[in-house]
């Protein structure tokens, strides 16, 4: 559930975003060359830029003054551009998804050169890690891995409908709070029959959307969905909010099933730390839904888990609970 954002763009707004110019705004060099690819996005796009929640974070800058990424206001520019060009091409759920994954590797450049690490080369030659850095006279090849859940695609999902509430047409659903239930267990695998289906609930403007692939409501109408008990028991059990991350046994049950095992993302770090020297893996990894963690139980059950010839930072975030770091050592 989440309550949609009360914001109208002005018919002007695509206009005013073309016109707005960059170069001479207040932002810093590194949030400039953000914006230029995000502003080339947005002006290719039109209305269909405001399915990617950075674009939307852009036009707002320019629309309403809101904040754009004051934590991203000092990366070295080459490091942007390489990052960014991979983006050529993509649109919509792809290039949310690819966008996310850049900003994590920012996330860890940021913290590795508080580590003391110096970026080395900014080149990104295809199947290459993810940054190659510098430090007492080492070169360190790092692999960046974050987790992206069902939990997140469906906030992906949200911040597609928050982005085109923003269109005047679309006013009905302004300052609703909003349901969504998946009909599909994989979001990627559908995402473009998912799309289609989200631009008919907006063109239809129903209070109840039911599709083949998910039903979109006004949370006050749940009683018209879900009447047969089968399909209710399953809804209901998606806002069960579990505990099991407080606890050891359940803690290694969650991390096995989500990051061990054929292309998961710690196997294929073990995978790919036998083709570079000196390799460094970093693992991201959000927790939304969760009443609250033990970060210190999910330290020890990654520790009594894996023995790894090489080091492995592992980043949590927890929306309650706040960040956590440890590194496996190898």
């Amino acid at each position: 559930m989440r309550k949609i954002q009360s914001k109208l763009l002005p018919n002007d707004w695509l206009k005013r975003v073309k016109d707005f110019d960059i170069d001479k705004s207040s932002l810093s060099d590194s949030q400039k060359t953000i914006s230029k690819y995000i502003k080339g996005y947005i002006i290719t796009e039109k209305e269909n830029s405001l399915s990617d929640s950075l674009s939307v974070v852009f036009i707002k800058y320019v629309i309403f003054n809101n904040d754009f990424l004051l934590n991203y206001n000092d990366l070295p520019i080459n490091l942007i551009e390489n990052a960014m060009n991979e983006l050529n091409g993509m649109s919509g759920l792809e290039f949310s998804k690819k966008l996310h994954s850049i900003f994590i590797e920012f996330m860890t450049y940021q913290k590795f050169y508080e580590f003391g690490y110096v970026i080395n080369t900014f080149n990104r030659d295809n199947g290459s890690c993810d940054l190659v850095m510098n430090k007492n006279n080492e070169t360190f090849n790092i692999e960046v891995k974050f987790k992206e859940n069902d939990d997140i695609s469906i906030s992906r999902l949200f911040d597609i409908i928050d982005g085109f509430s923003l269109l005047n047409k679309n006013g009905f659903v302004r300052d609703l709070f909003l349901e969504i239930n998946l009909k599909v267990e994989n979001i990627n695998k559908y995402k473009t029959e998912i799309i289609a289906e989200i631009r008919d609930f907006f063109q239809l403007q129903y209070d109840v959307y039911n599709g083949n692939y998910l039903q979109i409501f006004n949370s006050k109408k749940r009683n018209q969905l879900n009447r047969d008990i089968h399909t209710n028991s399953l809804y209901i059990s998606k806002f069960i909010i579990s505990d099991e991350l407080e606890d050891l046994i359940h803690a290694k049950r969650m991390i096995k099933k989500l990051f061990i095992g054929k292309d998961r993302h710690i196997t294929n770090l073990i995978k790919k730390s036998s083709e570079y020297q000196n390799f460094i893996g970093c693992l991201s990894w959000a927790i939304p839904f969760h009443n609250s963690v033990d970060f210190k139980i999910i330290e020890l059950a990654f520790r009594e888990l894996l023995d790894l010839d090489f080091d492995l930072h592992i980043f949590i975030s927890h929306m309650v609970d706040g960040e956590y770091h440890f590194i496996l050592k190898k």
